[in-house]
This record gives C-alpha cells, structure tokens and sequence, in this order.
C-alpha cells in the first residue's frame, strides 16, 4: 500500500468513527459552536476501542477487522436511530426548509475550518513520521 492510499485510509477511518458518534456528542456538547465536530472524532475512536476491547477481554467476539467494523456499524446504527428518534420533530421542520444557503452558516464555516486544520495537521504529522519513523527512546531494555 502506497504512503498516499494509507493516508486516505486513516483519515476516512478517523472521519467515519466521528460521524458514528457524532449524534451523540451533538447532545452532549451542544454548547460548542460546531456542536461537538471535532471531539467526535476523539470520542469516536475511544468508543468503537472500548467496545471492542470490552468484547475482546470477555470473550464475547475474538478481535478481528471484522468485528472491529460490526461493532463500528453497531454503534453508527444507534447513535444515529438515537438521535434521529428523539429530534423528529426538529428534523421535520429543518429538512423542509432545507436550500443550500444552509451551508453558507457560521457552524459549517467552522466546521470546514476545523477539517482543514485536521487535514493539515494530519498531514504534516504522516510527513514527519515517514522522514523519521525510527522507534526512538521509547522502547526501553526492559521490554525485551
């Protein structure tokens, strides 16, 4: 796999864990101006970890990708369910006056910004990486 495609990868990865719990987060961090976007990220994949951690140590599924996706798609299915049950009436009225110049909002400005920050921050940091990924005063004698 090539530098590029892996970058891709992760950032869809990184980016699908954030919508997955982003109805939830939304609630629970309303008061930002972005409602949450950018920690849902964060939150997304210590949620989707945790699960499958929990899962793993208990022998309940063995830790697999596959299971690592189910459980993502478990959790998408009901943050979303979740949060699409208890807005309805708010949906209702948002998606009928719904146009375009609903993208032209303060939250959605913010919101690209951020991605823009993300991505570049992303990037910088796999540039930094690939020049020196030498593991480097972090594995200690005592790990052998």
């Amino acid at each position: 796999m090539s530098d590029i495609t892996a970058f891709f990868n992760y950032y869809v990865t990184i980016l699908l864990l954030g919508l997955a719990v982003w109805p939830i987060i939304s609630r629970s961090f309303n008061f930002f101006p972005d409602n949450g976007w950018i920690v849902s990220k964060s939150f997304g994949l210590l949620l989707v970890s945790y699960v499958t951690w929990l899962l793993g140590m208990t022998h309940l599924v063995s830790f697999s990708l596959m299971n690592v996706q189910i459980i993502l798609i478990l959790v998408a299915c009901i943050s979303w369910c979740w949060f699409i049950f208890s807005q309805r009436k708010q949906l209702q009225t948002y998606f009928a006056g719904l146009k375009l110049a609903h993208l032209n909002t303060p939250t959605f400005k913010l919101i690209i910004i951020e991605e823009s920050l993300f991505i570049a921050l992303f990037i910088f940091w796999t540039i930094v990486r690939a020049y020196n990924p030498d593991i480097f005063k972090i594995e200690k004698y005592m790990d052998y």
